[in-house]
């Protein structure tokens, strides 16, 4: 029958891989053998999904990604031959940041981005194209009368093109809030010597005005104006005429096409 030694104080100073008593390792006070769960055992082979499946719950992540005092935690995701990957970073530690990204619950369509509500919940939308839209431009289909001083909104009964469909009764409302520039002419009809005047509106408040004078009675006259506006999705730009001739005087519509109105958003 063999003997069992008792042994009360084992001293590791035989090499830094601890000591060997047949057969079997003693480090860090700890018994070591092929099956124990230490750094040299646990080799990437055995590493699996099934012992990776982490549990978040209300109050903790499943996973954290620590940085080391230098450097912001990091999750690599590497490519199929592990030669090569893409990193995820955490901002700096100077940025004091803290938040959660909720992702959306399907993978968009073509040429969607991936956008924030602004508290993090994250949705596919279809961005605003890179041109100069929504963009307009109409003309008037015909003849129209101004009474002596009195300013009349100007009617532009033709649309040359409206893509975005902003253009409707002789106004223009841009749908998407940004900056514009727009253009405008009128003709007015020969007659005797008057000062014809175009007025640009936003939401019915006069923002320009811009006239001059018609000397000879033979003789049409136009009128134009280019300006940029700042617009908010729902405001509305619209043209008002005016003259002072004594009487009835028109602007010229129709195939004349010597009174227009256009504008687009600037990129």
């Amino acid at each position: 029958m063999s003997s069992i030694v008792k042994v009360d104080t084992i001293q590791e100073n035989t090499s830094a891989n601890g000591i060997t008593v047949d057969g079997l390792n003693i480090k860090d006070s700890k018994l070591v053998t092929a099956n124990s769960v230490v750094q040299t055992n646990i080799t990437d082979g055995i590493i699996n999904n099934a012992k990776t499946n982490f549990v978040s719950t209300s109050s903790a992540a499943g996973l954290q990604i620590k940085g080391d005092g230098t450097t912001d935690g990091t999750l690599q995701l590497n490519c199929s031959q592990n030669s090569h990957g893409i990193k995820l970073k955490s901002p700096a530690h100077s940025a004091g940041a803290s938040y959660t990204l909720t992702f959306p619950v399907n993978d968009g369509d073509a040429n969607q981005v991936l956008t924030t509500n602004g508290s993090g919940v994250l949705s596919f939308t279809t961005p605003a194209s890179a041109a100069n839209t929504p963009q307009f431009s109409a003309r008037a289909s015909s003849n129209q009368t101004i009474a002596n001083s009195t300013l009349t909104k100007v009617v532009f009964g033709t649309e040359v093109f409206d893509p975005q469909s902003t253009f409707a009764s002789s106004r223009f409302t841009p749908a998407v809030a940004g900056n514009y520039f727009m253009t405008t002419s009128i003709r007015f009809a020969n007659g005797g010597t008057y000062i014809p005047t175009i007025q640009v509106r936003l939401n019915g408040t006069n923002i320009y005005w811009v006239g001059g004078t018609k000397a000879a009675s033979a003789q049409y006259m136009n009128v134009s104006f280019s300006f940029a506006i700042t617009m908010d999705d729902n405001d509305y730009v619209e043209i008002f005429a005016q003259q002072d001739s004594g009487g009835n005087l028109d602007i010229h519509g129709g195939s004349d096409v010597g009174t227009v109105f256009n504008g687009f958003k600037l990129i």
